[in-house]
């Protein structure tokens, strides 16, 4: 609990089994203690500096956000029960566990980060008739909450020069679209930081009975020119899909690895805040269905 009127709620997922840490009393025996949770309000930059030899001062090289600590204390508010639940967690926090911490607050804000077991958790009580109190030491490589699911923009109708004007998803961080003739791709980016986004591609069905192809896709960023150019002909019922996630960046064609693109792509992220992108072909006949989704990203929750 944080406080009387509002609730924080944590699910903690390693590997394949899960628990709830908070929240209401009925959905867990396992209680937040008054100081539960650290690690998940802001982030902290790392700055590089060299010393300046003779100048006072020293000159800033880079900067940059290093993965985040959190640490979570809970007691297990069971007496009758307690050695089952011990056990239950000495299994549940098994070496090298990784998975998710989803961040619950008053039903709802809701955001996930991945984590991993860092150092051993600790079990305490004073006496045999004392609560367990737990400490839990985690460690996130991406420093970065997201919401919980990625958005999935579906378009109508195939469309001929490849194009989604976007909009924001009232209160839910998502972006939604409707597919437009058009060459220009609007949309925004609510989080905190820039995002890696999920696009796919499908040839529609012949038109008239005459085959369909497009020749050389490409989706560029108009705020700096920097594109990805996918080489090669696709013709009816093939895909192409062009991942720039971190950590995860990779071009699929009907479901397989390629690497079959142009000199100088760049498996660029969307910006904070208002992106346009420009989808273009060298060649193309027919229509083509589409699916955008992303993640915004956020400093904490």
């Amino acid at each position: 609990m944080a406080g009387n009127k509002h609730t924080l709620k944590l699910v903690l997922k390693l590997g394949n089994a899960s628990i709830v840490i908070g929240g209401d009393e009925t959905e867990s025996p396992f209680r937040l203690l008054s100081s539960g949770i650290d690690g998940i309000e802001g982030v902290e930059a790392a700055v590089m500096l060299a010393e300046n030899a003779q100048l006072d001062g020293s000159t800033a090289i880079s900067c940059r956000v290093p993965g985040r600590e959190i640490t979570i204390r809970f007691e297990v508010a069971s007496l009758q029960h307690k050695e089952r639940y011990r056990e239950q967690l000495l299994s549940f926090f098994a070496p090298k566990a990784s998975g998710t911490l989803t961040v619950c607050r008053d039903d709802i804000t809701e955001r996930t980060i991945g984590c991993m077991l860092y150092g051993s958790v600790t079990m305490t009580e004073e006496t045999l008739y004392d609560y367990i109190r737990v400490q839990v030491p985690l460690y996130c490589p991406d420093p970065y909450f997201q919401e919980e699911t990625a958005p999935r923009i579906l378009t109508k109708k195939g469309v001929a020069l490849l194009t989604f004007p976007l909009t924001l998803m009232p209160d839910s961080g998502m972006t939604a679209s409707e597919a437009a003739i058009t060459k220009i791709l609007d949309t925004n980016n609510c989080g905190d930081t820039e995002t890696g986004f999920l696009l796919y591609l499908k040839m529609r069905e012949k038109v008239q009975g005459e085959g369909v192809f497009i020749v050389n896709p490409c989706v560029t960023k108009s705020s700096d020119g920097t594109y990805i150019r996918i080489l090669g002909t696709f013709t009816e019922g093939e895909t192409i899909t062009i991942c720039t996630l971190p950590g995860a960046k990779y071009i699929l064609r009907n479901g397989v690895k390629s690497m079959h693109f142009a000199r100088g792509s760049t498996f660029f992220s969307l910006d904070r805040g208002n992106n346009r992108l420009v989808l273009s072909a060298d060649e193309q006949k027919g229509e083509i269905e589409a699916i955008l989704s992303f993640r915004a990203r956020y400093f904490g929750v």
